[in-house]
């Protein structure tokens, strides 16, 4: 992506992402995208070139895009350490209460 000759600098895109970020959808256990119309008025309100407007709103989406995938990753590993968390647990319980004959069974002959 080329970015056009009148480029803002970096701390407006950076802000601006900060300032939509607020406006992200949410769903339950995940994150969603900042709306396409909230990024289009912000640009708007900022009275960006045509061009540059396309490239802001091309930018912030590419930028949501992935933090929403790095969000994503983050729920997935979470997601695996709880799992492996309770089958560890399953294993020590398992293993406390000794053979599945019952407890103190293994001493048993």
């Amino acid at each position: 992506m080329r970015r056009p000759q009148e480029f803002r600098g970096e701390e407006f895109y950076v802000l601006a992402y900060a300032r939509l970020s607020s406006e992200r959808n949410h769903f339950p256990g995940e994150v969603g995208p900042v709306p396409w119309n909230r990024i289009n008025t912000y640009g708007q309100t900022y009275k960006l070139t045509a061009l540059m407007h396309e490239w802001f709103v091309d930018l912030m989406m590419l930028v949501d895009r992935l933090y929403i995938e790095r969000m994503d990753r983050e729920r997935e590993r979470k997601r695996r350490r709880k799992d492996r968390k309770a089958k560890r647990e399953a294993k020590r319980k398992k293993n406390a209460l000794g053979s599945p004959h019952g407890i103190g069974s293994r001493n048993r002959r």
